[in-house]
């Protein structure tokens, strides 16, 4: 379209220095009808120009066809003003067809067309002089040859640039698809990193998890096998091992809490968080790789809070971690250290540096280390995708990954992180209204597994007034009946009906008591079950913890 403009432009300069010089060369009288054909030639070439980039395909062909008809007529018009055949605008009228093949590009039409008024003005004036045949038959063969050749020269022109431009949509078609292609490595290439993180993952919980249900076990059975013999029973021991056990049962569920705290959402979905929590988890899953081959040293300042999605910033934490790891050579754990420095930046950013006393990286592979598939691990495997996903991770972020290494000193990588935005101060807690005074409260209590419902219930009924159900469409049949009850404890996962729909229909038969009910959970693998627990007002996590479940309780009775 830019190309077309500057043709017409073109046009118009050449039609004024065309006939500008003419006039003053042979003293041609500036007639009334004579500028005004020239005027009408000038303003067709500029509107031309002006106009036709408003028009689409059809348009342009129309418009420069008509300007391959007006541009004769107005030349012929001029000869017939200022001498007929003996005029110097004659000779610019043998030329117009090249002069339209000139200025319309790739529009063999309007050669064509101009071709053909073009011999029937000229045609006309030969006739009205009175000249020969010869000369008519001059006029046209000469006129006819030029346009022939002009009109072919545009549609080749025309041709090359519709070659040109298939030849420009299909690069554009082929780096679309190398990118598509590069997308689908690329997410290939964090799947692949995330599958590797898995089996980091799993022997970490394991080792984590191991050492405190061995305690539960060890325990649980002394008490049983105490229990079963007829010797006298020493009770203060089988408190303390029941102390023990329980200690012990209560460490993984914070274990469990932790990583489950961390688990892949079904969206990229980021919260406040303290990163200290993420490095917690990372150091606990990676440290079993680590104890076989340096000391880990954790140092430095508290950081501050961030924006993030927390199981990619476990990711990014476990893959250095593991890096580091695999840059030191097995078997002498005592002379080589991890160190995970932390601190605070200049701006306010979390800084974490995850320092090695490893192999470094070479200078020829450090301007490549976060590109796929580059590898810095010297003495372990690796496919070389993480630190190119940690790269991505980070900077998603709005973070800083870099890196400081020599060959034989080691390797450093510091991750800087924005600090979150401080958080608005919460809004003023309503007051509560008295707890009931008339008798004990009622509480329902509805998980489908048995042995919970009843541990609950043991809990509970010393307090409470207790009905537990396995099935929540049972409680809703006792709830019908009329039955009173001042809070529900509820099963967040349930067959046939959860949690979730339980709510629903209590919402529409007692909405009073929906607001007062407290929903049991061991982890909401549903995107639908997280926005729901992400709403409700009170949770409760398994395994559960006697007075927390009390204290939960008791707020949804002074609701």
């Amino acid at each position: 379209m830019v190309r077309s403009q500057r043709r017409l432009s073109l046009g118009v300069l050449i039609v004024t220095a065309a006939f500008l010089p003419l006039d003053l060369i042979f003293s041609v009288p500036q007639t009334p009808g004579l500028i005004a054909s020239r005027v009408l030639l000038f303003l067709s070439f500029g509107a031309t120009a002006w106009g036709l980039p408003k028009l689409d395909a059809r348009g342009r062909t129309w418009v420069l066809t008509g300007l391959g008809a007006l541009s004769p007529i107005s030349v012929a018009l001029m000869c017939w003003g200022t001498g007929g055949t003996a005029s110097p605008a004659f000779s610019f009228l043998w030329v117009l067809p090249v002069l339209v093949g000139i200025v319309c590009l790739e529009e063999p039409t309007a050669d064509v067309v101009a071709t053909f008024v073009t011999i029937g003005c000229g045609v006309l004036l030969l006739t009205s002089e009175g000249r020969g045949a010869a000369h008519v038959l001059y006029f046209v063969l000469v006129t006819t040859t030029l346009g022939t050749l002009s009109a072919a020269g545009t549609w080749l022109r025309r041709k090359n640039h519709r070659a040109e431009l298939i030849a420009l949509k299909e690069r554009d078609d082929d780096r679309r698809r190398t990118e598509e292609a590069l997308a689908a490595a690329r997410q290939r290439l964090a799947q692949t990193d995330r599958v590797t993180a898995l089996g980091t993952l799993a022997a970490g919980i394991a080792h984590e998890i191991n050492n405190p249900l061995a305690a539960v076990v060890a325990n649980v059975s002394y008490v049983s096998e105490s229990l079963g013999k007829s010797a006298p029973l020493d009770v203060k021991e089988l408190c303390v091992a029941l102390s023990d056990a329980q200690q012990a049962a209560m460490r993984v569920r914070d274990i469990v809490k932790d990583f489950k705290a961390f688990s892949p959402s079904p969206d990229d979905r980021r919260e406040r968080m303290p990163l200290a929590r993420c490095l917690e988890v990372a150091v606990a899953l990676a440290g079993n790789e680590l104890k076989d081959r340096a000391k880990l040293v954790r140092e430095g300042a508290p950081l501050p809070e961030v924006l993030a999605n927390g199981p990619k910033l476990v990711q990014v934490f476990v893959n250095l971690l593991h890096n580091a790891a695999q840059a030191i050579a097995e078997g002498r754990p005592e002379v080589n250290t991890v160190t995970v420095r932390t601190s605070v930046g200049a701006d306010g950013e979390a800084v974490v540096e995850v320092i090695d006393t490893g192999a470094g990286i070479p200078a020829d592979v450090l301007p490549h280390i976060f590109e796929p598939f580059i590898t810095t691990k010297l003495h372990g495997g690796g496919g070389g995708a993480g630190l190119s996903v940690c790269h991505a991770i980070v900077q998603q972020h709005g973070g800083e990954l870099e890196v400081e290494t020599g060959l034989g000193k080691g390797s450093t990588f510091r991750v800087k992180l924005p600090a979150a935005p401080k958080p608005e101060a919460p809004p003023a807690p309503k007051p509560s209204a008295p707890r009931p005074k008339d008798g004990r409260s009622v509480v329902a209590v509805i998980d489908d597994d048995e042995i919970v419902g009843k541990s609950l219930q043991r809990m509970l009924e010393r307090h409470f007034e207790v009905h537990r159900f396995t099935d929540a469409r049972a409680a809703l049949a006792w709830l019908a009946q009329g039955e009173h009850c001042d809070a529900v404890v509820c099963d967040l996962m349930m067959p046939v009906m959860g949690g979730i729909e339980f709510h629903a229909e209590l919402v529409k038969a007692r909405p009073m008591l929906a607001a007062r009910v407290v929903f049991a959970t061991g982890g909401a693998f549903t995107a639908r079950g997280q926005q729901f627990l992400s709403t409700a007002k009170f949770t409760l996590e398994k395994p559960f913890d006697q007075g927390l479940v009390l204290k939960m309780v008791r707020q949804a009775l002074q609701t």
